[in-house]
């Protein structure tokens, strides 16, 4: 049985050790609660931002020239991811984040001030990793787009000439920029998560998630392999159009193995960190109550001709023992439920579905 989910939704404040630390999340903030025209230009560039690329697609179909059904939607595909990943990055900044040190603190053993340096290092990795993984994708989307030919054929598009050729290598650069942001918010995450579970903390073998209080962990793991998982957006245009090219199939094979070992690794790899840790805690806390447990039945042996009073104190103490013996047995050592690991797995396995499936329906 879980915990009971309140709806009580705190937002961080500027004073917060965590501050925002990406200016898509400001502009998003901006736009929704913003005041005078500071809130019109954020609601404006929110708006061309997630119209932008659907425009693109439109423009395409205005033409009225012959459209491959793999390629319009595989292109459709991007499009969503495009509007939906600042969205993502948003939700990450001001939401994943904040409540994973906000009930960080809760656990027993961890020190505020030890939670708001961990807020303000996760920070400085997140701004020093987006910089330079941001450029790096920006690059590669870039290089992509102009590098090759396999994506103007089959959508109308008519090279250099074309201004939606143009236009869409701006929508290529603005993807890898996103990307870049979107890889630097798992490395960072999982990079917390790993420094997290090196803290002191102490299971509560009551908690209601089940793991001893520590369940947050993989609530915080399935999130941020969520946010990588979203790339899964981009592969009906990798595996329907660019592997019909014989000269790139062998990249997009490596595109899709990188990518399901990337997802599998955001999510078991902080886990497992966790896992080692409770596990440890756990041990700990059983050879802890067996020793007291131990102790007592030794001090009841030698009272046998003790008071009856005395002894019934002695058993209850011992029932209490075992009790919370039991508990400390029963914490489930691995932060999550099967369900979220079945989760990870399906989106792992969606590359090849999709390449199972062009086998079946469609050229090899």
């Amino acid at each position: 049985m879980g915990c009971p989910k309140s709806n009580f939704r705190p937002m961080l404040t500027t004073t917060d050790s965590t501050e925002r630390v990406h200016w898509i999340t400001a502009v998003s903030q901006v736009a929704v609660a913003g005041h005078g025209g500071r809130r019109l230009l954020s609601l404006l560039f929110a708006m061309v931002v997630c119209s932008l690329p659907w425009l693109f697609c439109l423009s395409l179909l205005a033409r009225g020239e012959p459209v491959e059904t793999a390629a319009a939607a595989g292109y459709a595909s991007i499009s969503l991811w495009i509007s939906l990943a600042p969205w993502l990055i948003w939700r990450y900044d001001s939401r994943t984040l904040p409540r994973f040190l906000r009930r960080l603190r809760m656990v027993p053993g961890v020190m505020s001030e030890n939670a708001e340096r961990l807020g303000r290092q996760h920070c400085r990795s997140f701004r020093t990793t987006s910089i330079a993984l941001s450029v790096i994708w920006t690059a590669i989307g870039l290089a992509v787009w102009y590098g090759t030919t396999c994506w103007v054929s089959g959508i109308g598009l008519h090279g250099p000439r074309d201004p939606l050729y143009w236009l869409a290598g701006v929508l290529a650069s603005w993807a890898g920029y996103l990307c870049g942001i979107g890889c630097a918010g798992v490395v960072a995450m999982v990079r917390t998560m790993k420094d997290a579970s090196t803290m002191q903390v102490h299971l509560e073998p009551l908690h209601c998630d089940g793991h001893g209080g520590l369940g947050f962990f993989g609530d915080c793991a399935i999130q941020t392999t969520g946010l990588f998982g979203s790339g899964l957006l981009f592969f009906p245009i990798l595996i329907f159009g660019v592997a019909s090219a014989s000269n790139l199939r062998v990249w997009v094979y490596v595109l899709i193995a990188i990518f399901t070992a990337f997802v599998l690794a955001s999510f078991l790899y902080p886990t497992y960190l966790v896992y080692r840790k409770s596990k440890d805690l756990r041990a700990d806390a059983v050879s802890a109550i067996s020793k007291t447990y131990r102790a007592l039945a030794d001090q009841l042996t030698q009272r046998l001709e003790g008071a009856t009073e005395s002894l019934a104190n002695h058993y209850d103490e011992l029932e209490r023992l075992r009790r919370e013996r039991r508990d400390a047995l029963d914490v489930r050592a691995w932060p999550f439920q099967p369900t979220l690991l079945t989760a990870v797995l399906v989106q792992a396995a969606a590359p090849f579905i999709m390449l199972i499936l062009k086998r079946l329906f469609g050229a090899p």
